[in-house]
């Protein structure tokens, strides 16, 4: 009589077990929105390279993060259409995963003042960016993709990596 008593408070206990990890893993803080692999983009030589110089609290649940991107070349579009993606990627155990995307609409329109890029160094500036995000410690990037609208011929787009680490 004793065993089918010593199985039934196993499996209680087991239940119990297994429920409190389950709330656990419900309710501890979760540090990325987004958890996908990251595909890794084939460089454009030459067009765009781009630099870490700060982040900075924009607000209790956010921060700022500032860059320079540097250009070798002018690049000037029509205003139309044009995909733009930004992106949060964090490096664990030597591979890249996408932690966060800047929600935007997929196309935007270029506004008339934004038309000519000129060559050379620009302060970039990606802004509400989750804080809870950098809550771990290690190497992340922020990556951004320009492709201006199929009617404009000349210009393949950009992309650029910008590196960061936290401590």
């Amino acid at each position: 009589m004793k065993k089918p008593k010593n199985r039934a408070l196993l499996l209680a206990l087991a239940a119990l077990l297994l429920g409190g990890a389950g709330l656990w893993a419900l309710l501890r803080p979760q540090p990325f929105p987004l958890w996908e692999p990251a595909q890794e983009m084939e460089p454009v030589p030459g067009i765009v390279s781009w630099e870490y110089v700060s982040m900075e609290p924009a607000s209790s649940t956010s921060v700022d993060i500032h860059m320079e991107v540097t250009t070798d070349r002018s690049v000037d579009w029509p205003p139309g259409p044009h995909h733009r993606d930004e992106w949060i990627e964090y490096c664990q155990n030597g591979e890249w995963h996408v932690v966060y995307r800047l929600p935007k609409p997929e196309y935007d329109m270029i506004p008339a003042d934004a038309l000519i890029f000129l060559a050379g160094t620009h302060d970039v500036t990606m802004r509400d960016v989750p804080k809870q995000l950098f809550q771990r410690k290690g190497s992340y990037r922020y990556g951004m993709y320009f492709l201006p609208g199929r009617n404009y011929k000349g210009f393949e787009g950009f992309y650029g990596y910008c590196y960061i680490e936290v401590e």
